[in-house]
């Protein structure tokens, strides 16, 4: 059983015209800036802020440096309407300019009790006073005795479905702290409870763990070959956030206790948080992939909710390499772990020397990415897309190329990826987009007729407020017309965050872009958006159309390429195809209606002076 799973019974005291939850233990907050524009009782500001609308004067700083990274509300002193105001945090040593109307204060450290509410039970600021009165009168029970402090800062931030609040409290401290001066005063199983046993799984910590490789304690205890495993669960913290902690760390129990018993498992212990580590008995790679596929498959279920099944990021490193790697074999197998990226399913990944290069790699070009813009060493390429009816070309996808320290060309696969796990996606977006309008610019300038070119949008810029401001601003600098330019979304991009996403593409449409939905029918969110999405073209991914033409036709390929062609012309969509390499091909997606194809029957990505050549012509 569980050793101490004690985060809070989360009991309401006294009743409430909220549904709320105490979301997580107590946060702590440290010494910050406030930079803020009084509110008052502007429940319209109110609205705005909701919406992800800032006053103008923070938008320089929202998303950078930030404590809580974006805009809230914040009652500058006791919780009144005349208190209230709208400001960012900044860390203290953050730059930072007063524009008019703005005022500073600095905010003190503090311990804060975080609890939230839906979006749509808070309506004015006089909710939001009541939904903090209430929190207050509703206190949880937690391990550490507190208090409420008075005349510090509540915050108050948003997102697209709930509302957080930060409610500053003082806490009065009851724990046992040991330490040079009184380490006396314990007993040795105090002391080794202290330093070697996790308090919520009653498992032993990693500092346990650690000091069996370094004094080769597994070899003394006849553990000659061993994998090593580390994982986590993906997302927990949704489950902290939807749910409670407390029955997070239920979760948490019920993976210690599962797996402590397992035969094949020598040592789990818990690092932090929600991540574990294994010592598992050697075996053949068949057979070791079984047991960790079957393994995680059981504790996939969340027993507070089966809606909510739980998936997990697993790194392992086969015995070969954890004997020789030792206390380094938690690195490897982190390393392992850290490469699944999948959201629903758990992923079980293996450490390797390649896997160690693709890291090395991804961290360098992550560094020289400002040295590459410098020296102009991204390059755009071109990929044709043809009418079927007329042959001719009607517009054109734009493709970013590397010409590495203008030594080799490498292609998207090899770094894309590795951009998109930082905000160096975004340094490359605004490359590719400035270099298709100055190509436009100067088609324009050579009096050939411009056609529409599409250029991708990584899932990552979705949640930027003001994304389609910002791409208007890049493409009005060059003069080129709205309807030229064709924003391409993946169907990943659909996955999450679905309402920035359909708040974007809305936003891009009101100025005139076109939109355009790559990969379809790789995923499984896009039929449901579908109905609400103002897209133009369609693209139907490669894997389909592979097997359509009936010297080649896999007929389950064949069918569901028919229904979508049909889909699009019913929902008034314009029809692309991509992948389209063979003569009867094409001959297929004409009969059935296709608009359009892309691919390397009529041409390869291009540089950008050959595909002038083939406008020209």
């Amino acid at each position: 059983m569980c050793y101490n799973a004690c985060l809070g019974n989360y009991i309401m005291n006294g009743e409430s015209d909220f549904m709320f939850n105490y979301t997580s233990d107590l946060i702590f907050r440290p010494k910050r800036t406030l930079l803020y524009v009084e509110a008052g009782d502007n429940d319209a500001l109110l609205g705005s802020l909701m919406d992800g609308e800032l006053p103008e004067a923070f938008v320089p700083y929202n998303f950078d440096y930030g404590v809580y990274d974006y805009a809230g509300m914040f009652f500058t002193g006791e919780e009144k309407k005349e208190n209230i105001s709208v400001g960012i945090e900044l860390f203290e040593s953050r730059e930072y300019e007063l524009k008019e109307g703005m005022k500073v204060i600095r905010l003190p450290e503090s311990e804060m009790l975080k609890v939230e509410v839906d979006r749509a039970q808070i309506t004015s600021i006089s909710g939001i006073l009541d939904f903090i009165n209430m929190a207050r009168k509703a206190k949880p029970v937690l391990e550490r005795n507190y208090s409420f402090a008075e005349g510090m800062s509540s915050e108050i931030f948003f997102d697209e479905k709930k509302v957080r609040v930060f409610i500053p409290i003082i806490s009065e401290y009851n724990e046992i702290t040991i330490d040079k001066s009184n380490y006396e005063n314990f007993s040795k199983e105090e002391l080794f409870n202290a330093a070697y046993i996790d308090k919520v799984t009653g498992l032993y910590t990693w500092n346990w763990l650690s000091n069996r490789f370094r004094k080769n304690l597994l070899n003394k205890e006849g553990i000659k070959r061993f994998c090593f495993v580390h994982f986590d669960i993906k997302d927990f913290k949704t489950i902290n956030r939807e749910f409670t902690p407390y029955e997070g760390n239920m979760l948490l129990c019920r993976i210690a206790d599962t797996i402590k018993i397992n035969p094949n498992v020598y040592y789990i212990v818990r690092c932090y948080e929600d991540n574990f580590a294994m010592i598992i008995k050697d075996m053949p790679d068949e057979e070791l992939n079984n047991f960790l596929v079957n393994l995680f498959a059981g504790l996939s279920v969340f027993e507070i909710s089966e809606r909510f099944p739980v998936y997990y990021r697993v790194g392992v490193v086969r015995s070969r390499d954890a004997l020789n790697a030792g206390v380094k074999a938690m690195g490897m197998a982190k390393l392992a772990q850290k490469i699944g990226k999948k959201i629903n399913e758990t992923e079980i990944n293996y450490y390797s020397s390649d896997l160690q290069k693709n890291y090395l790699w991804g961290h360098h070009i992550r560094l020289y990415i400002d040295t590459a813009i410098a020296n102009d060493e991204f390059l755009i390429y071109y990929q044709p897309k043809v009418s079927i009816k007329t042959e001719q070309i009607v517009g054109a996808e734009a493709l970013v190329r590397w010409n590495y320290k203008r030594s080799e060309i490498i292609f998207p696969d090899s770094f894309i990826p590795y951009f998109e796990r930082d905000n160096s996606i975004a340094k490359l977006s605004d490359v590719v987009l400035v270099k298709v309008c100055e190509y436009m610019a100067k088609l324009k300038e050579q009096g050939i007729p411009l056609i529409p070119v599409s250029v991708n949008i990584s899932r990552k810029l979705m949640t930027q407020a003001y994304l389609a401001d910002h791409l208007e601003d890049i493409v009005d600098e060059y003069g080129i017309e709205h309807k030229y330019i064709e924003f391409e979304l993946t169907e990943s991009a659909t996955y999450e965050k679905s309402d920035y996403l359909l708040r974007v593409i809305r936003q891009l449409k009101q100025k005139g872009f076109l939109i355009s939905m790559d990969d379809f029918g790789t995923g499984y969110s896009s039929f449901g958006l579908l109905m609400n999405m103002q897209i133009d073209t369609l693209k139907i991914d490669k894997m389909f159309v592979n097997h359509i033409a009936e010297n080649n036709r896999r007929e389950r390929e064949y069918i569901i390429v028919k229904h979508f062609i049909a889909m699009s012309k019913e929902l008034g969509f314009t029809c692309l195809a991509e992948g389209a390499e063979e003569k009867e091909q094409i001959e297929e997606l004409g009969r059935l209606g296709c608009d359009l194809v892309q691919g390397y029957y009529y041409s390869k990505p291009v540089p950008e002076d050959e595909f002038i050549k083939k406008l020209k012509n």
